[in-house]
């Protein structure tokens, strides 16, 4: 069975500024994630995906599709995540929410979306399996 998640553009910004923050950014109002090095090195791969994805929606894509499911791959217009990853990109995002969700407006700075979308995100990923 596979699951999948359609993101648009803001969508991977946020991923992408969340992936970042998870692995350099500064916790001040939560516990920093302790990641093994592995997790650190399949984030910055992600990471990296999710920048040439972003570049896939500048050049005529309205959406990009992540699948949840073996094995790894990356095409343009899709990324196929086994569930680990997946995880990792999922408390990604919470991760950064909750260090940033005392200030929407700083939220919506390092993003340049609204705050809200960074919620709408975690709760369309949460809700895959």
């Amino acid at each position: 069975m596979t699951s999948g998640l359609s993101v648009v553009a803001d969508d991977l910004r946020i991923i992408g500024h969340a992936i970042n923050w998870r692995l350099n950014g500064p916790y001040k109002h939560t516990s920093p994630p302790g990641l093994s090095e592995e997790d650190r090195q399949v984030l910055r791969i992600l990471f990296n995906e999710v920048c040439c994805q972003q570049r896939v929606l500048q050049f005529g894509a309205k959406s990009i599709l992540i699948e949840v499911r073996e094995p790894y791959s990356c095409e343009d217009g899709r990324i196929q995540l086994p569930s680990a990853y997946f995880r990792l990109v999922k408390d990604a995002v919470a991760s950064f929410l909750g260090e940033l969700q005392h200030s929407p407006s700083e939220l919506e700075l390092v993003t340049s979306s609204p705050a809200s979308n960074s919620s709408e995100l975690l709760l369309r990923m949460q809700a895959i399996p």
